[in-house]
Formats: C-alpha cells, structure tokens, sequence
C-alpha cells in the first residue's frame, strides 16, 4: 500500500457529535483523496468511523493498485 496520511477531527454540527476524516495517497502521478463524516455521539461510535473510513480507503486503494 502506499504511504498515505490521514487527519481526523470530532467536529458538532447542527449541535450534534460527528467525526470527519480526509486521507490522501499518491498512486503513480494521482492523488486520491477521501473525505468521510459521521454521527458519532461517543468515543466508541468515533474509533468505529474511523476505521470504517479506513478500511474504505485501504480497499480503494487496493482496487486502484490492482488494475495498475
């Protein structure tokens, strides 16, 4: 996989909790990029978007690579 980075904030909008992400990796001469909101109302709700946002992004990442 390629070295990406990830910034992750717990953010309320509209009064309520949410976690927000964006990562960002390079394949070739593409950057590809992946922004990923959620309600998130507690601590457990937030680490459970983060890796959904993750995973989403690994598998991306993964289908881009292999069709490479």
């Amino acid at each position: 996989m390629p070295l990406r980075r990830t910034t992750r904030f717990i953010i309320v909008r509209d009064g309520a909790r949410q976690f927000t992400s964006a990562s960002v990796a390079r394949i070739g001469d593409w950057i590809l990029k992946l922004r990923y909101t959620r309600p998130a109302p507690d601590d457990a709700a937030a680490a459970e978007a983060d890796a959904t946002a993750s995973a989403a992004f690994d598998e991306a990442l993964r289908q881009i690579i292999e069709q490479r």
